[in-house]
């Protein structure tokens, strides 16, 4: 399953990160993992990492797909691309 999400260059987590080559900061995408996991489980419980590789920034303005694989649970993978191409991939486990 797959959900999107973009973060405009006006957002306060951009502003003074990295001026004049603007970046989305990495805790950021990472909280926005935790929401998204939160609502597909409709919990409050989270993530623990075990694992997370930045394999490229993401930009403002650039539309995000979140894209996971449970099949394995409570372990969990998830992807992060921007298009086609990978940005961010991580494995966690579920605390429910």
């Amino acid at each position: 399953m797959c959900e999107n999400f973009s973060v405009s260059r006006e957002a306060a987590c951009v502003q003074g990160h990295f001026p004049g080559a603007s970046v989305v900061p990495g805790a950021y995408l990472l909280a926005q993992l935790h929401l998204a996991f939160g609502r597909r489980h409709n919990c409050a419980g989270g993530l623990i990492w075990q694992k997370v590789k930045f394999i490229s920034p993401v930009v403002p303005d650039e539309t995000v797909s979140l894209h996971w694989d449970e099949s394995a649970w409570p372990r969990v993978r998830v992807k992060l691309k921007v298009g086609d191409e990978t940005r961010l991939q991580a494995s966690a486990t579920a605390s429910e």
